[in-house]
């Protein structure tokens, strides 16, 4: 703050992170019992499960009313943005897994409608990672009992699923076509499409961090050095949108230098050293999955969601 040229961003920039501050010292100093993690987990799923329903009743009635299909993406995340509310999803999910709180048959049943709606909201890292994970889980669980038969079955199934989807779900086919044609050919300077956009950013990002490599341009100073190297370079799409770098580790490294990119990598390394159960791996797999196509920690979205279950569940567990 000392240095940052653009002092409301820097404060806004505290503002937001300060759950990664708060909630760390609530759950250290006064860890909660199993009873109260079981609580706190049951609420959430209860949440994003209520969550959903609403964003199901609110694509309904503006399907009905403006008599379009408004069952997709943003249409349907009437909330957050879609990677949000799908990385939102998968956690529960994995919680429904790995803790076994519910009735076998209520477990199968919520983890399905979570998979319908990550499916619906369409987003490509949330599909990769939602559907991938389940995968693995399974081939893993297969494995480990030995039903082999089950097991190549199940590798089938979720091979075809994943296919049919890109076939016959036109958002996911679009938006996975669109990531496919950005990886292949250079983007345009004017584009906005997601993928193609991210490719542009990322690039403009590392000009960024080699121009002060150690220390960096300050927080409140990242999106304003962006902004003005998207507009000294032409990238009129994300100049219009004043996008931020899409990643979280550019952003750190921008703001920061590779002194505040180690100190990022640490939060997810140091677990590591420990014994770590199922879901703590999953959640850091997670978070730091998203880490690579949002800049999680820039909004309360990513902030709340990170500062929350890291504390609860690594550091409020001695």
């Amino acid at each position: 703050m000392f240095r940052t040229n653009h002092l409301q961003e820097g404060w806004f920039n505290i503002e937001t992170n300060l759950s990664l501050l708060i909630f760390p010292l609530i759950f250290y100093t006064r860890p909660p019992d199993s009873k109260e993690s079981e609580a706190m987990l049951k609420a959430y799923i209860g949440g994003t499960l209520f969550c959903s329903m609403l964003c199901i009743f609110h694509a309904a009635i503006r399907s009905f009313t403006e008599n379009e299909n408004l069952f997709y993406y943003q249409d349907l995340s009437w909330f957050q943005h879609p990677s949000y509310l799908s990385m939102y999803l998968s956690f529960a999910s994995f919680l429904l897994i790995f803790f076994p709180i519910l009735r076998p048959k209520m477990t199968l049943a919520l983890i399905a409608f979570f998979s319908i709606i990550v499916a619906l909201l369409s987003s490509k890292m949330g599909v990769l990672f939602h559907y991938g994970g389940l995968s693995l889980w399974m081939f893993g669980y297969l494995a480990h009992k030995k039903k082999y038969i089950q097991l190549f079955a199940a590798a089938t199934s979720a091979l075809m699923i994943f296919l049919l989807m890109l076939m016959f779900v036109q958002p996911i086919k679009e938006r996975f076509k669109n990531l496919f044609y950005a990886l292949k050919a250079a983007p345009t300077k004017s584009a906005t499409e997601s993928s193609a956009v991210r490719i542009l950013i990322w690039k403009e990002a590392i000009h960024l961090i080699k121009e002060k490599p150690i220390l960096g341009h300050c927080p409140g100073d990242v999106n304003q050095a962006l902004l003005e190297k998207y507009k000294s370079e032409g990238l009129t799409g994300a100049y219009q949108k004043k996008l931020n770098a899409h990643n979280q580790y550019l952003q750190t490294t921008i703001g920061l230098g590779i002194t505040g990119l180690a100190l990022l990598l640490l939060i997810f390394v140091l677990p590591l050293l420990y014994p770590i159960s199922k879901i703590n791996l999953a959640f850091l797999i997670l978070a730091g999955s998203n880490f690579f196509a949002e800049s999680m920690l820039q909004n309360m979205a990513g902030c709340i969601f990170f500062g929350y279950f890291y504390a609860l569940l690594i550091i409020g567990k001695k």
